[in-house]
């Protein structure tokens, strides 16, 4: 059973005996979240947890959930699939979650599918991105983008921008989310009658795993023999840690590498620990800390003051996350799953710090993604046009 703990974001006022005997007692909004709070993507996840405790404190103290308050429970996920079961178990056994944000990965979502099926607990994802998977259940909704809805965007920019024509593809085959976005990069640059694919390499990640402990030598040699204009990488944060750090160690130094989705987090890390190895490469991403959208700027600055750093973009995800939760609270005729659940079925529109936001019609996300190129350690966004 994984380990649980308690965090309560609660505002409370003092008041005198007298007014607070009167007062109605809050009525108690349990959200649990199933996250990595252990092994390598621990950072994130506590990066994440600071930005919902953001927003469920701006969500009590707004009022807009009547004299009820949002409290949150806590679950560690291991960043596997049956990791993300036992959270998820966890969660609704122990503390009567109907309300969950994760788990972190897509592994992770697709195995705890069948449980929040039967117990009929609201799953938002804030990080998932494999194809299908919310189509597989009316419970669950993905604040992330699918990989069907960035991956081509990606491919377009680059190639505006590179003109490549010979590429080669590396993924982490035992991930559900690297598999999917693969999949999808070879539909997409099939689309394109000038690009052939000129080395297929594979290997299998563990999602525990520290980038360290890797060893992709033999695929990255072979990449390079390959000779590509260009090397797409379908892989976990980790997974582009070693992919990067060991491909510039191979002197793999003037081949562009393409990542299908990379967060800030990461490509900071990765420049962290060897210098330069994620300079020059373009990525999809689904927000900036330089966004100009206001709803950004008051996170960024709210953010900054509470925790002295500048959030990422996993931040930001999980404090959308929770505030799309909270607005379909705001709107469902009551606070049973399925009436939210038909609140966050009707969202449309909403202004979030990713922007203009809706799900379609199987609970996907629908908004627009940022194609960035690193420059200095820093994301600079690109736009679709011609090479400049």
């Amino acid at each position: 059973m994984a380990s649980t703990m308690k965090v309560r974001f609660l505002l409370f006022t003092l008041c005198i005996a007298a007014a607070c005997s009167s007062a109605p007692e809050p009525d108690e909004i349990i959200v649990g979240a199933a996250l990595p709070l252990s092994g390598p993507m621990l950072t994130e996840a506590q990066h994440a947890l600071n930005a919902i405790a953001i927003a469920m404190d701006e969500i009590n103290a707004s009022g807009q959930l009547g004299n009820a308050q949002l409290s949150l429970v806590t679950a560690d996920d291991s960043l596997t699939a049956s990791g993300a079961v036992s959270a998820v178990r966890s969660l609704i056994d122990e503390h009567g979650v109907r309300f969950l944000l994760g788990p972190a990965t897509s592994s992770g979502t697709q195995a705890i599918i069948p449980l929040i099926r039967e117990a009929g607990v609201i799953a938002i994802g804030p990080t998932s991105t494999a194809a299908g998977l919310s189509a597989q259940s009316e419970f669950l909704f993905r604040v992330a983008l699918a990989v069907d809805k960035s991956v081509p965007a990606g491919i377009q920019i680059s190639h505006e921008r590179l003109g490549y024509t010979k590429v080669a593809t590396i993924v982490n085959e035992a991930d559900a989310f690297s598999t999917s976005s693969n999949e999808k990069v070879m539909e997409e640059l099939a689309k394109y009658p000038d690009i052939s694919i000129v080395s297929e390499q594979t290997y299998v990640g563990d999602p525990q795993a520290e980038a360290a402990e890797y060893d992709l030598s033999g695929q990255l040699t072979n990449t390079r023999d390959a000779a590509p204009d260009v090397i797409i990488s379908s892989g976990l944060p980790e997974d582009q840690h070693a992919v990067l750090v060991q491909a510039r160690a191979l002197g793999i130094t003037n081949i562009p590498f393409i990542l299908t989705y990379a967060t800030i987090d990461e490509i900071q890390r990765i420049n962290a620990d060897s210098p330069g190895a994620a300079e020059n490469v373009i990525a999809t991403t689904l927000w900036l800390s330089s966004s100009q959208n206001a709803r950004s700027q008051a996170f960024v600055a709210a953010y900054e003051e509470r925790f002295g750093e500048t959030p990422g973009d996993i931040a930001a995800q999980a404090y959308a996350s929770m505030n799309i939760l909270g607005n379909a609270l705001s709107r469902a005729a009551d606070r049973s799953a399925a009436s939210v659940r038909n609140a966050l079925a009707a969202t449309k529109g909403l202004e979030t710090v990713l922007g203009s936001f809706s799900f379609d019609e199987h609970g996907d996300a629908l908004y627009e993604p940022i194609v960035v190129w690193v420059n200095n350690n820093e994301f600079v966004e690109l736009l679709p046009g011609s090479p400049e």
